[in-house]
């Protein structure tokens, strides 16, 4: 335990306090003599009880009553102030829907046009027998799963179909007797109607066709909602929409359609476009393309199918014009 008590006081400091008196005495006569007057120097003690005080608050003045019994004037509003500048808001994010997912699960093996079991491929697409593509392959799956089940769909009326080559034609035939064959260049078998624009349907009235049928159609012009408004314009009520875009030609997410390139025509390569004349290389956002068919009305579906044998994933943009 240590010892709380204080020191002892040390010999020099008793003698101090013992001859206190006789050396203030003698300091008084020498200051006397000079015309002085000494005092004791105390130092100054902390008083003994140290809680803090409050401070003391001067009393409110009472309000003076105004010489005039009249009530006084009111009083002049402050100048007016210049509001401090509010940063800029940021522009709102555009409203959208849930994220668009797309419907997996089917796929392709073999060749649906010729039973080729393509154990190997030309060029890593092409079937080693028909020449057919993967884009074309994968035509096949949607129409016997997705195109071909779906009722309400007035196939008395004509499919209206862009670009088709014939094996296209071969596998829409089952599920659409009765075809109208159409573009904008180039010639595609008989009873084929060229000088077609997708995005200028004038020609056709509305309501005249059972479907709108494309593949690479859309990879080739950037005013894809137009030709979007036209297709639904035309089809029927219960009709139906259905169109493939190059993968390399679709990005995830909302990017507006953009050129990137022109597509001009030489040997072995758009031979049919005419001279002078250029097509647009664009890029859009998968989500961009199916908000614009769910914007121009269409009830909007996205089928995605494997090829199996050149490892590709196409995807194909369904849309159902609701019947009335």
């Amino acid at each position: 335990m240590t010892d709380q008590r204080p020191p002892a006081p040390t010999l020099r400091r008793r003698f101090a306090l013992a001859t206190k008196g006789a050396r203030l005495a003698i300091a008084n006569g020498v200051a006397g003599a000079l015309g002085l007057k000494l005092k004791a120097y105390e130092p100054e003690r902390p008083p003994a009880d140290l809680t803090p005080k409050p401070a003391r608050v001067p009393p409110a003045r009472p309000a003076q009553p105004s010489a005039a019994a009249a009530p006084a004037a009111p009083a002049a509003p402050p100048p007016p102030t210049q509001p401090a500048p509010r940063p800029a808001a940021a522009a709102p994010e555009p409203v959208r829907p849930d994220a668009w997912f797309p419907e997996t699960g089917m796929w392709v093996d073999a060749c649906t046009v010729c039973g080729d079991p393509l154990a190997e491929l030309v060029k890593d697409d092409y079937c080693p027998s028909c020449n057919s593509p993967a884009r074309t392959r994968v035509l096949s799956p949607l129409l016997d799963e997705v195109i071909g089940p779906a009722a309400g769909v007035p196939r008395d009326l004509p499919l209206l179909g862009f670009a088709m080559a014939g094996v296209e034609r071969k596998l829409l035939a089952p599920h659409f007797p009765n075809v109208k064959s159409v573009s904008l260049f180039g010639e595609y078998g008989k009873e084929h109607e060229l000088g077609v624009d997708a995005r200028d349907l004038t020609r056709y009235p509305d309501q005249a066709f059972c479907g709108h049928f494309s593949i690479l159609l859309f990879d080739y012009f950037t005013e894809q909602k137009q030709g979007i408004e036209e297709a639904y314009r035309v089809l029927a009520p219960g009709g139906v929409f259905f169109t493939q875009l190059g993968p390399y030609r679709l990005l995830d997410g909302w990017s507006e359609p953009r050129q990137v390139k022109e597509v001009r025509g030489r040997p072995g390569y758009f031979e049919y476009l005419p001279e002078g004349v250029a097509l647009a290389d664009i890029r859009v956002g998968r989500q961009w393309f199916l908000q614009a068919m769910h914007d121009t009305g269409f009830e909007t579906r996205w089928i995605r199918i494997r090829d199996r044998a050149s490892d590709r994933e196409l995807d194909w943009f369904v849309g159902f014009k609701p019947a009335n």
